[in-house]
């Protein structure tokens, strides 16, 4: 057998030339901080068998170093080469969460930022905080991309895909100029979107609207924005990761805001109600108690028509029409329309909940089959939506019109 490997060049004991060529090569790389790997006749090298030799033979490393490809190959037959960087299976298991935490990171730095610095600025606790100068345009333009894209699925729905796609583009042209724009809620409401449009079975838009947004991010911002590293990180993150990044995107805002405004701020309930409804809508067994402040608590602190109440009985309604419970919107809608009328001051907010009350109330009357109730209901919306119309150029309103229109097409056919 020795024999037989001695013919085909396979030899047991590592020689003189080979180890001095070996132990020449492992110190320069040493010294240049490379990494090394050597073999001999293409067979790996134990080290520690080269270093008891080299001590054995009185093998000492040479003052002046010579690159193993000044040695004779034909002689040494050894050879060495750079291995390839490893990755550990650890570092593999945990590379999917790098994205999302720092994501987080960049969230909580847009937030702090921003406050501390002023750029997101309130006059008092219980208004509204200015945070774009151009705040009024971009929470137009978010009504705008919301829009769009419910009213092309509502178009899709009903076989009208030129309609849709028309929809479709205005919402993603919008996304251009909403990713520039430095209004607080433009990056949760992006986030959400996605989110409902991979909920609702359509995956294909989901994707194509998150590789828009990051590509967006990629044209339109420098650097060194505020948002930049924020849109590249949803960027490279999978979409099937965004359900949980969403939650815990939501869970900073709000913890952030009640921390700078306090727990008495419209914008820090409004982010509570962002993280309420998420999850209201993606779990079923979460209860309304779960996640809502009572009714009686906002009604003693605020008033019976403050837009808080109305905000939480509105959600009550919705969440519950996506149960398919039409008996408890018919009843919460009742209360949000008797709610609503009394609203004098501010009329925006009169026909914006007279609006989104009839509507969910004709729609559970609806499939409740009642006929003459659901009409009278549906037509009561449109008119609200008409009045709200005239207070500015608010299209919020767009897809329940597509909705008001399928249904009420389709009652003329009832007996």
């Amino acid at each position: 057998m020795n024999t037989e490997l001695k013919r085909w060049g396979y030899l047991k004991n590592i020689k003189r030339a080979q180890a001095v060529a070996i132990v020449r090569e492992r110190d320069l790389r040493k010294a240049e901080g490379r990494t090394f790997d050597f073999t001999i006749q293409s067979r790996p090298v134990d080290l520690l068998k080269v270093e008891r030799h080299a001590q054995r033979a009185g093998i000492q490393t040479p003052s002046s170093h010579h690159h193993l490809q000044n040695l004779d190959p034909r002689s040494t037959q050894v050879a060495c080469v750079t291995p390839p960087p490893t990755t550990s299976v650890s570092l593999l298991r945990e590379e999917r969460w790098r994205i999302p935490e720092r994501l987080l990171f960049d969230i909580d730095h847009l937030i702090k930022g921003s406050f501390e610095a002023g750029l997101w600025s309130w006059s008092q606790k219980d208004q509204i905080i200015n945070s774009s100068s151009k705040q009024s345009e971009e929470s137009n333009l978010i009504h705008t991309f919301l829009g769009g894209l419910t009213s092309g699925c509502e178009a899709a729905d009903v076989n009208d895909f030129h309609l849709a796609r028309s929809f479709w583009q205005k919402a993603f042209e919008s996304v251009d100029r909403l990713v520039q724009g430095q209004y607080h809620d433009i990056i949760p409401n992006l986030i959400q979107k996605i989110n409902d449009l991979n909920r609702e079975g359509r995956e294909d838009l989901a994707r194509m609207l998150h590789q828009h947004i990051a590509e967006c991010g990629q044209l339109f911002l420098k650097p060194d924005s505020s948002t930049a590293a924020i849109y590249t990180g949803l960027g490279k993150l999978e979409i099937t990761h965004m359900v949980a990044i969403e939650d815990r995107i939501m869970k900073r805002f709000k913890e952030l805001f009640e921390f700078y405004l306090g727990p008495l701020s419209y914008n820090s309930f409004v982010m509570m109600m962002n993280h309420a409804r998420r999850s209201l809508y993606r779990d079923e067994w979460v209860r309304f108690e779960d996640v809502l402040p009572p009714i009686y608590l906002l009604d003693s602190t605020f008033g019976i028509s403050d837009r808080r109440t109305l905000d939480v009985i509105a959600l009550r309604i919705d969440v519950a029409q996506k149960r398919k419970q039409f008996s408890l919107v018919e009843s919460e809608a009742a209360i949000l329309i008797s709610r609503a009328e009394i609203i004098q001051n501010d009329r925006w907010q009169r026909f914006y909940n007279l609006t989104r009350g009839w509507f969910r109330l004709g729609c559970a009357q609806y499939f409740l089959r009642k006929k003459d109730e659901a009409i009278t209901s549906l037509n009561n919306a449109l008119a609200n939506d008409d009045a709200l119309r005239t207070l500015g150029d608010w299209n919020i309103y767009d897809p329940q019109r597509i909705t008001i229109g399928k249904y009420l097409q389709d009652m003329q056919d009832w007996p």
